[in-house]
């Protein structure tokens, strides 16, 4: 649930101001946009890869050691 909605907000919020600014080559979006965008994109971006490493971990131990999880 964690990387699907991460994924989903990273596409609704921080690719289409990226694709304007990459279009028009300059911010247009306002000073509080301006301060918030790195924060959403990498902020979104963590999330996106700690639960890709939480989800490797968990199938590590699924597999490597299948007595810590019962039946």
């Amino acid at each position: 649930m964690n990387l699907a909605l991460s994924d989903l907000l990273s596409g609704l919020l921080t690719l289409p101001l990226a694709a304007s600014t990459f279009w028009r080559r300059a911010w247009a979006h306002g000073h509080l946009l301006c301060r918030l965008f790195p924060l959403l994109r990498y902020g979104l971006l963590a999330v996106s890869l700690f639960s890709v490493l939480a989800i490797t971990i968990n199938r590590y131990v699924m597999i490597g050691h299948p007595t810590l999880y019962p039946r």
